[in-house]
């Protein structure tokens, strides 16, 4: 065999090998799906089905399968419909009724019926199909208790601020969340999808109102999630008029495809910025100029108190451009000394700005509007650090900068419309191809999604198996 006939069929055996490898990890990824024990045509011999674990099983118009599981009264119920060419109908069963019905099957998983358990008991799912034909499916079911976040704007959990908090939201159900803000201060949310168990749907939207019941347009974000353009985090900022209590509404999106039965999601609440009413609000002083070839120098004077601040406060320069320095910019007892080398620095004065000196070209804001450096006088020579060897007994105030929160877009590739459900206030939608698979586990709290597939594997052997056959017969 010539060297390039050799070259080929190790192309060859590198292609099956790769092949192989991606079929064994989807394989491995779903060894915890369980197939259909039966015989299982009655309710009376319905087949224990462990939550968060897919059933695979056939059934045509002579053999309807039915499963059981327990659930407690006020849970939430979720079932969700593997992928599939054919659409048999799902049925949920209550102990005392029928609660709802799906048709499993299509491009993606998704949750397919939702309910509230009205009691304690056994509940069943029947899967029929009024062909003469199998058809192939899987199904799977999960249920979840209620949390503490369903109690309204007068029980609102009061959240601090940068915290995390874990919730589950029950389809057309609302959480409400409580946050002390101050006039001017930004507050961002941040809600991520943790546990759809769906490919498809599950979008929760998220908004801001004033104590009296106001809703207050983000200045920037996006106030729902996107699965189906695989957009799973939602946030966004606004800038609360005055000080008060705010609260921050989570139900099921409208735009996209909301909340079927539940999912888990998690929430962030920050804010920054601002500054309290009252007669020692604070001055903020905005420098920008400078480069980093041509620095600028400057010198402040006050009475009072002084802390560097990261936002530009008005200014005409981004947020992300203000810089917080304090290995570069020195805050004395009196005094600031300081250089820019390009973009800005801000200050937030309580008290009285004495005097401003600048050495190169830079423009001054104060509280956004530019002013004349010459109006504030100069700044005397001498200058007390904020740390000194020798202790004295008046106590400095140590300033800590102020962290900025900067949004990030993020832009999908439009390529299919999403199908609207109803739930909560939300304005903005992105579509996009979707990705991944759900993969049932019953040792795992949550379904875990897989980008890859056995299909997705074989297709790229067969492919790499033709030419390289084509390339190795050419050559010989």
């Amino acid at each position: 065999m010539s060297r390039r006939g050799t070259l080929a069929w190790l192309l060859v055996a590198v292609v099956c090998l790769s092949a192989l490898g991606a079929f064994s990890a989807t394989v491995a990824g779903q060894s915890a799906t369980v197939n259909e024990t039966g015989p299982n045509d009655e309710r009376a011999d319905a087949m224990e089905l462990p939550e968060r674990t897919f059933v695979k099983a056939d059934t045509k118009d002579t053999d309807d399968d039915w499963y059981k599981f327990e659930a407690n009264a006020g849970e939430a119920i979720r079932v969700t419909g593997g992928f599939g060419a054919e659409y048999p109908t799902v049925t949920l069963h209550g102990p005392n009724g029928e609660l709802g019905t799906g048709t499993s099957g299509g491009t993606e998983d998704a949750a397919i019926i939702g309910a509230v358990a009205p009691e304690d008991g056994t509940y069943y799912l029947e899967v029929t199909h009024d062909t003469g034909y199998e058809a192939r499916y899987s199904v799977a079911v999960a249920t979840a208790a209620q949390d503490e976040f369903e109690r309204g704007e007068q029980g609102a959990t009061v959240v601090e601020p940068g915290k995390t908090y874990n919730a589950t939201l029950f389809e057309q159900r609302e959480d409400v969340f409580a946050i002390e803000a101050s006039a001017g201060e930004t507050i961002t949310t941040t809600a991520r999808i943790t546990d759809p168990g769906a490919e498809f749907g599950q979008n929760v939207a998220v908004s801001l109102f004033d104590g009296d019941g106001n809703r207050l347009d983000p200045e920037s974000g996006r106030n729902h999630t996107n699965t189906f353009a695989t957009e799973t985090t939602s946030e966004q900022q606004f800038t609360v008029p005055e000080s008060g209590t705010y609260y921050v509404h989570v139900a099921s999106a409208r735009s996209v495809v909301g909340v079927t039965g539940f999912t888990g999601y998690e929430l962030t609440v920050d804010t920054s910025g601002g500054s309290s009413d009252g007669p020692s609000e604070a001055d903020a002083l905005t420098i920008v100029g400078g480069s980093p070839e041509d620095k600028v120098s400057y010198r402040i004077g006050y009475e009072g108190s002084v802390e560097r601040s990261g936002e530009s406060h008005g200014a005409p320069i981004a947020d992300r451009h203000v810089t917080v320095d304090p290995d570069v910019d020195e805050i004395g007892d009196a005094r600031v000394d300081g250089r820019l080398g390009g973009g800005g620095d801000a200050y937030l004065v309580t008290g009285e700005i004495t005097g401003l000196e600048i050495d190169g070209d830079a423009e001054i804001y104060l509280d956004g509007e530019q002013v004349d450096p010459a109006r504030f006088g100069g700044v005397a020579d001498e200058r007390t650090p904020t740390q000194t060897a020798t202790p004295t007994p008046t106590a400095t105030a140590t300033p800590t900068a102020t962290s900025t929160t900067t949004p990030t877009t993020e832009t999908a590739t439009p390529s299919a419309t999403a199908t609207t459900a109803a739930g909560t206030t939300d304005e903005q939608t992105t579509n996009a191809t979707s990705k991944g698979e759900i993969l049932g586990g019953a040792e795992t709290d949550t379904e875990t999604t897989s980008s890859g597939g056995p299909g997705f594997g074989i297709a790229v052997a067969v492919v790499g198996l033709l030419v390289a056959g084509l390339v190795a017969t050419r050559r010989e």
